[in-house]
C-alpha cells in the first residue's frame, strides 16, 4: 500500500512494505532543497528509525527531540487521511 500527497514542491508520501507488513515508511521531500526525511515505523506507531538526505546525499540519524516531533506531525497527517474521524462507519 502507498500514497502519496504533493503540495507545490513538499511531497508527502507512505509506503508499507510488501515483504514485511510491520515495516512501514513514512517521507517528506522538499524538491526546492532536493531533501528527504524517511520515518521508518510500525504498525504500532512507533519511531525506530530516521534516515536524512541533504542533496542526493543520505544517512541514518540518531533520532532527537526534534525529530520525534516530525514524526509524530507526519503521522498525524496520515492518519486523518486514512481513518479520519467522523460518524461514518
Amino acid at each position: 500500500m502507498q500514497g502519496v500527497v504533493r503540495t507545490g514542491t513538499l511531497v508527502q508520501g507512505f509506503d508499507v512494505s510488501v515483504a514485511d507488513k510491520n515495516d512501514i515508511v513514512l517521507f517528506v521531500v522538499d524538491e526546492t532543497a532536493n531533501d528527504q526525511t524517511l520515518y521508518l515505523t510500525s504498525t504500532n506507531g512507533t519511531l525506530r528509525k530516521v534516515v536524512s538526505v541533504k542533496a542526493g546525499v543520505g544517512s541514518a540519524v540518531r533520532i532527537t527531540d526534534e525529530d520525534q516531533k516530525a514524526f509524530a506531525k507526519e503521522k498525524q497527517f496520515w492518519v486523518d487521511r486514512l481513518a479520519p474521524s467522523g460518524t461514518a462507519k
